[in-house]
C-alpha cells in the first residue's frame, strides 16, 4: 500500500466519528469495498479509537473476512 491509499484509508475511518451517520455508513461501504489492503489499519484503529470507531471498525474487518459455508466448501468472503 502506496502513501495515498494510506491516507485514503486513514480518512474514510476518521469518518466513523461524522456527526452525520450516513457519512460513516457510506466510509464503512467504502472500506469494505477496498477489501483485504484496509485490514492492517482498521485493526490498529479497532483497538484505539473511540467505541464508534472499534465497532465500525470490526463490522468492516467481518465483512471482509467472513467464512460463508456453502455445503462442504469454505469461502472466505473478500468483499
Amino acid at each position: 500500500m502506496n502513501e495515498e491509499e494510506r491516507r485514503r484509508i486513514e480518512a474514510l475511518i476518521d469518518r466513523f466519528t461524522c456527526d452525520d451517520i450516513e457519512s460513516r455508513q457510506q466510509a464503512q461501504n467504502e472500506l469494505a469495498n477496498l477489501g483485504a489492503p484496509t485490514l492492517g489499519l482498521l485493526q490498529a484503529r479497532r483497538s484505539a479509537g473511540d467505541a464508534e470507531t472499534r465497532a465500525r471498525c470490526w463490522d468492516v474487518i467481518l465483512r471482509i473476512t467472513r467464512v460463508e459455508k456453502r455445503g462442504d466448501v469454505e469461502l472466505t468472503a473478500l468483499v
